[in-house]
């Protein structure tokens, strides 16, 4: 009720070596009950497509019809290295972690990444996000606001749908161009594109 959800997503994901098990669960949350209730086995190399088969039988088990559009949405994949989204992951730790060493950990994580699959939108806003974190924290420098910049324009290039790349042009137009109105311009943006988005939130 205080979320004001109709379905509630439960579940675990357990890791033993390069093997994966998925278990979730589709609640509602009015009635209390379960709709259904799924196991996923499979490698580390499977995850995406384990990824997507969640993703399916929640669509199928809410019944709701999605547009073609939305569709295109649900399975689209930022990353589709696994090392590379393991050093993704790693690094956005890192970065909302705060602290001036796992910050940096963070940055080299995502640069690491990089070097695995070259350009890519994700990375590149987790860059921006890292930079401006830095400034944020008293920890950055002027280029590091100028870079904070390029990287998110890069993302945005990329991939002009990505909503932490919008919400990042929000922070960077309220924090460091003084423009509110812009900001909330493109915080808007990125709840469009994706209403959970706790950065524009």
């Amino acid at each position: 009720k205080a979320l004001g959800v109709q379905y509630v997503v439960e579940g675990t994901v357990r890791k033993a070596g390069n093997e994966l098990r998925i278990t979730a669960q589709l609640i509602d949350a009015n009635a209390d009950a379960h709709i259904w209730s799924k196991s996923y086995t499979g490698t580390l190399a499977d995850v995406f497509d384990m990824q997507d088969s969640v993703s399916q039988a929640i669509v199928d088990g809410i019944k709701v019809q999605l547009t073609p559009d939305e569709t295109r949405r649900v399975k689209k994949r930022g990353i589709d290295d696994v090392d590379a989204y393991i050093l993704y992951l790693k690094g956005v730790n890192g970065i909302y972690d705060g602290t001036a060493d796992e910050l940096r950990k963070g940055l080299r994580s995502l640069e690491q990444s990089q070097a695995i699959i070259g350009d890519n939108a994700l990375l590149y806003s987790g860059m921006a996000w890292g930079l401006y974190m830095l400034v944020n924290n008293g920890l950055g420098q002027e280029e590091d606001i100028a870079a904070c910049e390029e990287y998110t324009k890069k993302a945005l290039t990329l991939d002009p749908e990505l909503p932490e790349a919008h919400a990042m042009l929000g922070w960077i137009n309220s924090s460091f161009l003084g423009n509110q109105a812009q900001a909330v311009k493109h915080f808007k943006t990125a709840l469009t594109l994706d209403p959970n988005s706790e950065n524009a939130l």
